[in-house]
C-alpha cells in the first residue's frame, strides 16, 4: 500500500511541477518584419475593402430596384438613398471595427511603431467618425483620405 501512496505522490509532484513551471514565458516572440506586417496588413484590408465593396453593391440593387417605380417612388427617393446608405454604413462599421483590431494585433516592426502607430490612429478616428456620423462620415472623405496617405507613405495598399 506504500508504494501505491507513494506512486499517488509522486505523480501528483510531477504534474505540479510541469504545471507550475510551465516551460518559461511565452512573450518571446520576434518581432514582425516591415514585409509581413505589409503583406498582413494588405491582405487585412482587403478582406474589409471586399465586404464595403458587398454593402455598396446591395444597397445600389435595393435602390435600383425601387427607383423606376411611379412617380411618387421617385419623389421619395432621396429619403430611401439616405436610409439604404445609413443601413450599408451600420453593415459596414463592424467590419470596419474588424480591421482596426487586426491591424492593431499585428504589432508593428521594430523601429517603425510610431510610424505604425499613426496609421492605426487614423484608421481608429476613422472608425469613430463613421460609427458616430454614419454616411455623413463617408461623404467628408477627410479621415479617409488621412488613412489612406499615412498608409501609402509607409508602402500599404489599404485603399478605401
Amino acid at each position: 500500500m506504500n508504494r501505491w501512496i507513494l506512486g499517488l505522490v509522486a505523480g501528483a509532484i510531477t504534474v505540479f511541477l510541469a504545471v507550475g513551471c510551465g516551460g518559461g514565458d511565452d512573450s518571446t516572440t520576434t518581432a514582425i518584419t516591415k514585409a509581413e506586417f505589409t503583406k498582413q496588413a494588405d491582405a487585412i484590408c482587403a478582406e474589409t475593402k471586399k465586404k464595403r465593396e458587398a454593402a455598396v453593391h446591395a444597397m445600389d440593387e435595393k435602390y435600383y430596384e425601387i427607383e423606376g417605380r411611379d412617380t411618387a417612388t421617385q419623389a421619395a427617393n432621396g429619403q430611401l438613398e439616405a436610409k439604404l446608405a445609413e443601413q450599408m454604413i451600420d453593415s459596414i462599421v463592424p467590419a470596419m471595427e474588424k480591421q482596426l483590431a487586426s491591424l492593431e494585433d499585428l504589432g508593428a516592426p521594430a523601429g517603425d511603431e510610431a510610424e505604425v502607430s499613426k496609421i492605426v490612429n487614423s484608421y481608429s478616428s476613422l472608425v469613430d467618425e463613421a460609427d458616430k456620423e454614419g454616411f455623413k462620415a463617408m461623404i467628408k472623405y477627410v479621415g479617409i483620405t488621412d488613412f489612406e496617405n499615412k498608409a501609402k507613405a509607409y508602402g500599404l495598399n489599404c485603399a478605401f
